[in-house]
């Protein structure tokens, strides 16, 4: 019976194919016909739900299952659903790949409209793969909660799927995002859970992201301690991407303490190393972001004139390839910029624009600059004490940001600038000051050899691996040991963090 179905075929494809057809291409032919009876028979099956015993009988016999009149209809919209899910997904891989190729063309919204079209189709674990694209786009744009939309979307699909490698991605796109929009507790914990599922051989992103949530928290030896983790990790899995991140991460730390030149040299490296391991090109988000770490180091150094071209080039690429992101940091850099020259209307004027960017941090930071820039602007009627009084409530404001971001190196900044508003007029100076020492006290940012607190003037620091920060002229003074510094805290040999970054590179 079933050699004359073959014959049948052969005769019926003869004649909708004219010409010579070889042997091979039939039997090609009829397989294809075979595997589209299959699928029709494997739609049906599904949705009139027959067990396998069932399955396996419509799959050998080529007499209908049933002789229902309605069957032929179920069998033919079980094809049509089963075909639209086929054509789904290869419609989906061909979006993908136009979206990488846009990608790498540098269109980025291209890129962007195809992955998202290509989202509506994936199944769960090509959809999975789609959103770490989308993901990564977002990041580029500076579009963090959009970003952080994404992650948990896809964290859902992992937690379905059940996989642990994928959990273990999922949570790290989750705690990336997080941390970027300033929810630094929460980044922590998804930390922790993350370490649950990674491969030990990426620890090295768990440990980079630890350290800086805490670098944001103010909490330096703890984010000391999880940078020297990120330095072993590097070492150890030559990662180099990361160590970009780790470096920026250091500049990061001496340049919240007011140590300049080591933050400097950092980020000087991290551009130098991002320069051969990413892309030199103004659509490169990643090392347009590394470039501009720079730009506030510069302004402390009072280095304006290079900090204005490296603000330029930044912002022109930014505006090309829209990071949003890096837009906002510019506007805020040029601000200082324009402050520092005793432009302070123009300073005043991006201050003020920069309050409206989305990010708190970078509105903490404007904060600060609208204070400085009313106490140096002369008003037009003389009074000075307006004046104050403006910069007070912009440091309350700034000071209320910083609280509930946790800052807590920020909320010490701004009671010492309100303390110093208040002392000539007012006896409520006291309660401003009474914070800052109580603040000081729980930084725990003394230097252990003099005494002095670290952090609130320039100088230049050590920060060894056990977490502990000193002043470099008292630990030099101190003498080291087989290169290594004696800890006078902890009563140990550590190294100084520096070194063991640079000995990398």
């Amino acid at each position: 019976m079933t050699s004359r179905r073959e014959t049948i075929l052969n005769q019926t494809m003869r004649k909708n194919y004219l010409g010579d057809d070889s042997a091979d291409t039939l039997s090609r032919r009829l397989a294809r016909q075979r595997t589209a009876h299959q699928h029709r028979l494997l739609s049906y099956c599904l949705k009139s739900n027959l067990n396998n015993e069932q399955w396996t009988s419509a799959v050998n016999n080529v007499a209908p299952a049933s002789s229902n009149a309605t069957e032929p209809v179920e069998k033919s919209e079980c094809f049509a659903h089963l075909s639209e899910c086929l054509m789904g997904g290869v419609i989906a891989r061909k979006k993908i790949t136009t979206g990488i190729n846009a990608y790498k063309m540098q269109d980025y919204k291209a890129a962007y409209q195809s992955w998202l079209a290509a989202s509506r189709l994936c199944d769960n674990r090509e959809l999975f793969y789609t959103l770490n694209y989308l993901i990564s786009l977002s990041f580029d744009f500076g579009n963090f909660r959009k970003m952080l939309g994404y992650a948990v979307h896809q964290f859902q699909i992992a937690r379905f799927l059940g996989e642990r490698n994928l959990i273990a991605e999922a949570y790290l796109n989750l705690l990336t995002a997080r941390g970027l929009l300033c929810n630094w507790e929460l980044c922590l914990s998804y930390c922790k859970s993350c370490l649950n599922y990674l491969d030990v051989d990426k620890a090295g992103y768990v440990y980079m992201s630890v350290a800086c949530a805490y670098l944001e928290l103010n909490r330096f030896s703890e984010a000391a301690g999880f940078l020297k983790l990120t330095c072993d990790a590097c070492n150890q899995q030559k990662n180099y991407g990361l160590l970009v991140q780790a470096l920026v991460a250091c500049s990061g730390l001496f340049f919240s303490l007011k140590s300049y030149p080591e933050a400097k040299e950092f980020a000087t490296r991290a551009v130098e190393l991002a320069g051969t391991i990413f892309s030199i090109n103004p659509g490169s988000a990643r090392y347009r972001r590394c470039a501009v770490h720079l730009i506030p180091i510069q302004i402390k150094l009072r280095q304006l004139d290079e900090a204005m071209q490296l603000c330029e080039e930044a912002v022109r690429s930014a505006l090309e390839y829209h990071d949003v992101y890096v837009q906002a940091k510019c506007l805020l850099y040029f601000a200082d910029i324009s402050r520092l020259r005793s432009d302070h209307e123009v300073a005043y004027q991006s201050y003020q624009a920069s309050l409206d960017s989305g990010y708190p941090q970078l509105r903490l930071r404007a904060l600060f600059g609208i204070g400085k820039s009313v106490l140096k602007t002369r008003p037009l009627d003389g009074n000075q004490d307006i004046a104050q009084t403006k910069a007070l409530n912009y440091y309350q404001e700034a000071l209320e940001l910083a609280t509930s971001l946790g800052c807590k190196l920020d909320v010490l900044r701004c009671y010492r600038r309100m303390a110093k508003l208040h002392l000539p007029t007012a006896e409520d100076s006291v309660s401003p000051l009474q914070h800052v020492q109580e603040l000081c006290d729980q930084l725990q940012l003394f230097c252990n050899l003099c005494g002095n607190l670290c952090g609130l003037k320039r100088s230049q620091l050590i920060v060894l691996g056990c977490g502990h920060i000193y002043h470099r002229k008292c630990l030099t003074e101190n003498g080291r040991v087989n290169g290594k510094h004696y800890c006078v805290t902890c009563r140990s040999l550590s190294e100084d963090i520096c070194e063991s970054f640079l000995v990398l590179l």
